[in-house]
């Protein structure tokens, strides 16, 4: 959806109120349908009037999340995003979302979760939702499977394989997507309370959807399918909590690891003898004892920063070692996004809408776009060209309007998204004062932020008044394109840190 058509959403919500889930008034199209599961208490719409009793849906993934997400995935490694998540304004959103590119053979699930259960059933449930299994695991790819049962079973663990799954797709799709609803039935009735013991319940579910996600993660990448996990933490969770859920993401890690077609956690941490057993075992090479996380994983939210220490510890131990356990390991990295990341969106955007982008225009998406899924989004909001061309510094300028301030430069305080978000719509230069009742900052603000701004030549003072270095929008001939003047070809990264650091530190200082 547009600008427009988000505004025109906006402006009816505020004033008739919300009638009912857009989802729910219009027809399926095939590419953007929904899926439902309901508790089995209820087996109806659904009662969403609090947390416990809202139903978990799963839904398709928009092009803009589908783009952030994996251009912040890096395949074998965590990337940690501080970047904010539409959430329910009554209630945490329950809704697990998918997305398959067949043109790039590339699957996308995201999913919120504050705690261990909800993390690993949400991931193994969206894994093996209709939507996600009928899409990716057709018969034609089912058929051009080369690895050998044996190997599929014994190596890699899959479960549901049986020979008559196997021999038959449609089989083996009916059994993901019924391993999923279980899962759903079994969680349901730990929130009814309908368990002996709920430690001893709730651990038989969290070792059924391990083995579900790992299961169909591991047939996708036996498929050759990229897939990249987003999981969507909210902010203010206590140190008790960060542990609990690195703990689950660590396990998880391990499961869904690789070497070369073994499974990682089998070999490496497996306490059941007979499963350790069962299972075929690798041989090591010396000159090359590391297994790989299958795809990538990006944890996403306001505060992920604050994950990272617990990460790093439970990552290098997930678990107690095996005895005789096979002499590898498996290293995953922590990182955070950088230039590539936006790079690597902005591409996937602009492709399919005829334009491509350029150094600067990357650079100043990276500059004053919060995040990846912040420039997603700001680019969906162009129109597609006959022709292919490069994107112009002017549309990046609109795009970048459509944007909330709280997404313009959120390394800084929101007075500075506030200004700049002002001068990004504004249609000339403004008037310190003009500028600061639009912005809704006070002139001091401005002045305080003022020398920095222009150190950096992000934006342009004269006596006629403030305008961003960046080119107005015009339907009259195209003019020199104006850009930051560090983006120019001949400027270096020790020219910005001395206009910058001669405006922190200046002479008397």
């Amino acid at each position: 959806m547009l600008e427009a058509g988000r505004q025109l959403l906006a402006t009816l919500d505020a004033q008739v109120g919300r009638q009912q889930e857009l989802t729910e008034a219009v027809s399926d199209t095939g590419t953007t349908d929904q899926q439902c599961r309901v508790t089995p208490r209820t087996r109806g719409e659904g009662d969403d009037s609090s947390t416990d009793s809202n139903p978990y849906w799963t839904a398709y993934l928009d092009r803009p999340g589908h783009a952030g997400a994996v251009g912040c995935g890096e395949a074998g490694d965590i990337t940690l995003v501080e970047a904010p998540f539409e959430d329910r304004t009554d209630a945490p959103d329950h809704t697990r979302y998918v997305s398959f590119d067949g043109d790039r053979e590339e699957v996308v699930v995201a999913v919120r979760a504050s705690g261990p259960l909800q993390y690993v059933v949400s991931l193994a449930t969206a894994l093996a939702s209709p939507r996600l299994v009928n899409r990716v695991l057709t018969d034609s790819r089912l058929e051009s499977l080369e690895d050998p049962p044996a190997i599929l079973r014994d190596a890699r663990c899959i479960g549901g394989l049986s020979d008559e799954a196997l021999e038959d797709p449609e089989t083996l799709r009916e059994a993901f997507i019924e391993w999923g609803t279980d899962l759903e039935d079994l969680t349901a009735k730990v929130s009814a309370g309908e368990y002996e013991d709920r430690n001893r319940f709730r651990s038989s579910i969290m070792r059924s959807a391990h083995g579900l996600a790992g299961s169909i993660i591991h047939l996708f990448d036996a498929l050759e399918i990229d897939v990249t996990r987003e999981l969507r933490v909210p902010s203010g969770l206590d140190t008790n909590s960060l542990k609990e859920l690195a703990t689950s993401i660590s396990i998880a890690t391990a499961i869904q690891s690789k070497y070369g077609a073994f499974a990682c956690y089998r070999q490496l941490f497996e306490a059941r003898e007979k499963k350790r057993q069962a299972a075929l075992s690798p041989t090591v090479d010396a000159n090359d004892p590391l297994g790989t996380l299958i795809g990538s994983l990006v944890v996403r939210g306001e505060d992920v920063h604050r994950l990272r220490p617990e990460l790093e510890h439970s990552l290098e131990t997930p678990a107690a070692l095996a005895e005789d356990a096979p002499e590898f390991a498996v290293h995953v990295s922590l990182s955070t996004v950088d230039r590539a990341a936006y790079a690597s969106t902005a591409t996937r955007i602009l492709q399919s809408k005829n334009l491509q982008p350029t150094r600067e225009t990357v650079s100043l998406l990276h500059a004053l776009a919060g995040s990846p899924y912040a420039a997603a989004r700001a680019l969906q909001q162009l129109a597609t060209e006959d022709d292919r061309r490069e994107l112009r510094p002017d549309e990046l300028r609109y795009a970048l309007g459509t944007l909330e301030p709280a997404q313009l430069l959120s390394d800084l305080p929101p007075t500075v998204g506030q200004i700049v978000h002002t001068l990004l719509t504004a249609e000339s230069r403004l008037s310190q004062r003009k500028l600061a009742d639009r912005a809704d900052v006070s002139a001091r603000t401005i002045r305080n932020y003022r020398d920095r701004l222009e150190a950096l030549d992000l934006i342009r003072v004269d006596e006629s008044g403030y305008r961003l270095a960046l080119s107005f929008q015009t339907t009259t001939v195209r003019r020199e394109p104006v850009v930051p003047a560090v983006l120019e070809k001949n400027q270096t990264l020790l020219d910005a840190a001395d206009a910058l650091l001669g405006t922190i530190f200046p002479p008397d200082r």
